[in-house]
């Protein structure tokens, strides 16, 4: 083996090793973490409210379950019916955006999924205080 195998050789491992993925920011521990969140909001709108709604009644309880209670409460006082469907609408393009900017490269930025968890936990929080009134 030449020498000049040799430095491809050490400069191939080097090159690996220092492009290593820390955990934090893989998309695996993204991915599980956004996954338990969305898992968290069906067994929550299933234990709420079950199967005994149809139609537009279960997107409506749906998004409600999905963290977008903040954004539907201030729709409907600021606006009304319209407005609560379009704060849904707004709340539902900023998570996509989120999770897009979240996954879009091997190399996760971590400030995207701690917004869209945040978002999505305080949501849920507060979706859980107005079912229990």
């Amino acid at each position: 083996m030449s020498e000049q195998d040799k430095n491809k050789i050490t400069a191939t491992f080097l090159s690996e090793k220092e492009n290593k993925i820390k955990w934090h920011h893989s998309r695996w521990f993204w991915g599980i973490v956004v996954g338990t969140l969305l898992i968290w909001g069906i067994i929550f709108f299933d234990m709420l409210y079950g199967s005994s709604l149809s139609g537009l009644g279960v997107l409506k309880n749906l998004s409600f379950t999905f963290g977008a209670a903040p954004f539907m409460i201030y729709g409907q006082k600021w606006i009304g019916t319209f407005g609560q469907i379009s704060f849904s609408i707004i709340f539902y393009l900023l998570l996509f955006v989120l999770l897009y900017k979240t996954f879009y490269k091997k190399y996760v930025c971590i400030l995207f999924p701690i917004i869209f968890s945040i978002l999505f936990l305080i949501g849920s929080l507060i979706s859980i205080l107005v079912a229990r009134i």
